[in-house]
């Protein structure tokens, strides 16, 4: 604990640990129970996982700062649970085969600055409390670019996400707020059912902007794609800015509780082509 172990910090000098073996179980670099242990400025790579927190040990508060976490078979970094209130800043996690970084049932870490991409999906938290995801570039991933499933207070924030090929992100269960962050050129923007709350963010030029099912939309910028919204059931869609998508701006389909608040609310939708609604 309390250990750092740093690379070169100046442009155009690189310092890299290469596990030079892909076989399962293979690591570059694990954390044990490890607390206040900083990595900065390190290409990890040549691994079936770049980095591994272990499950149920306890790393704690540790950062991971301007690393180059590359072209490992399986994961970048794998955070598996009790490990709580660490730091993944300014890294970029690129070429992994599964995941950039997934985070599983831990509390309070936070992915930050990172520049996400070319892995199958970018950013994965499973379950956990109050887990972070703020300021990062999340693009060109094969499959999906943030997936948050059963969480508890996630937010993701001031995200630029883009150039997914099926989703930009992906939240589905829990309580997740989405907040703040560009959504543009994916398959669909956003695809979740159950607990997300979406609200001030910017939804451009995706096939389908945002896909939702028992979620709020509050306050958000949705425009330039094929389709705007589509609402499965039980949403409510309230104060939001809907235009300029050329097949249809909002689509409603399946059940709704009207006492419970579900439904479209004081949103301002304008269509010139095809349908404000349907």
């Amino acid at each position: 604990s309390g250990v750092q172990i740093s690379g070169p910090g100046s442009l155009g000098h690189t310092a890299t640990l290469s596990r030079g073996n892909t076989n399962t179980g293979a690591y570059t670099l694990e954390f044990s129970g490890a607390d206040n242990v900083t990595v900065d400025h390190l290409g990890i790579t040549g691994a079936a996982y770049g980095v591994v927190f272990d499950a149920n040990v306890d790393s704690d508060n540790n950062t991971l700062r301007a690393n180059d976490v590359s072209s490992n078979t399986n994961d970048g970094i794998w955070v598996g649970n009790t490990n709580d209130g660490n730091l993944f800043v300014d890294n970029v996690l690129r070429n992994n085969a599964q995941r950039g970084i997934y985070i599983e049932s831990g509390s309070n870490n936070t992915v930050q600055g990172n520049d996400i991409r070319n892995n199958q999906t970018g950013l994965y938290f499973y379950a956990g409390n109050n887990n972070l995801a703020v300021d990062n570039r999340v693009h060109d991933n094969s499959s999906v670019g943030l997936y948050v499933y059963s969480v508890t207070n996630a937010v993701l924030r001031n995200n630029e996400v883009y150039n997914q090929a099926s989703y930009g992100i992906q939240s589905y269960y829990g309580s997740t707020l989405i907040e703040g962050n560009l959504i543009h050129h994916n398959g669909t923007g956003f695809d979740g059912q159950y607990g997300t709350t979406l609200r001030g963010n910017s939804v451009y030029a995706n096939t389908t902007g945002l896909q939702v099912y028992d979620d709020t939309l509050e306050g958000n910028r949705i425009y330039s794609n094929s389709v705007g919204v589509i609402d499965t059931g039980y949403s409510r869609i309230v104060n939001n800015i809907i235009y300029a998508n050329t097949n249809q701006g909002v689509r409603v389909q399946g059940g709704h509780t009207i006492e419970s608040g579900d439904g479209l609310y004081n949103n301002t939708i304008l269509q010139t082509v095809a349908r404000a609604s349907a």
